[in-house]
């Protein structure tokens, strides 16, 4: 929530009070976000590098949903991979962008603010 107030995540869509409010409603009713949001981030080589060795395994969960969509999923599980994985966020990226996700992103920042 905070990384969002202070504009580390940066935005390039406005969003609708409106739409925002239809999005707290469902996070505040379920006490979680079910749709993903896509973020990107800077080239980094570290990060790249963690994130390569785990695609090059096969993937926890690889399948087509019921409307055609392929999922895959790889979990990065080690505790090591998680601490550089924060580090190279905290240190090495200074911003990340959302992709796709404005609505819920900004809901989820004001569901965390309330």
């Amino acid at each position: 929530m905070q990384d969002y107030a202070d504009n580390i995540i940066r935005k390039h869509e406005l969003t609708r009070p409106d739409k925002e409010e239809d999005r707290k409603k469902h996070i505040r009713v379920t006490n979680f976000n079910a749709e993903p949001v896509f973020f990107a981030y800077p080239d980094n080589n570290a990060l790249n590098d963690i994130i390569k060795g785990y695609t090059k395994q096969d993937p926890e969960y690889d399948f087509k949903s019921s409307d055609g969509v392929k999922h895959t999923l790889w979990i990065i599980d080690k505790a090591e991979h998680i601490s550089d994985i924060e580090r190279i966020f905290t240190d090495e990226v200074p911003h990340t962008y959302v992709a796709d996700g404005h609505h819920r992103t900004a809901a989820a920042a004001h569901v965390g603010e309330e």
